[in-house]
């Protein structure tokens, strides 16, 4: 696993305008059904506009969207 770099992941939290989440995800070779959104995923990202839900998403963590002030 590659070392956690928070400036990057700054950065990449300030890319996100329109998220469509998947339904599934295949990670090494193996496909996962996302039923979950955890813990503050999303907080701060401040450009979110919009963002797409899954119907397979039945938890959402609190505090996902903190402080995403864009978020239509």
């Amino acid at each position: 696993m590659a070392d956690y770099d928070y400036e990057e992941e700054k950065r990449g939290s300030e890319r996100f305008k329109n998220l469509c989440i998947p339904e599934k995800v295949i990670y090494e070779g193996n496909e996962y059904i996302v039923d979950e959104i955890l813990e503050w995923a999303f907080a701060l990202c401040k450009t979110m506009v919009t963002l797409e839900i899954p119907d397979s998403v039945k938890q959402i963590g609190e505090s996902a969207f903190e402080s995403c002030e864009a978020l239509e």
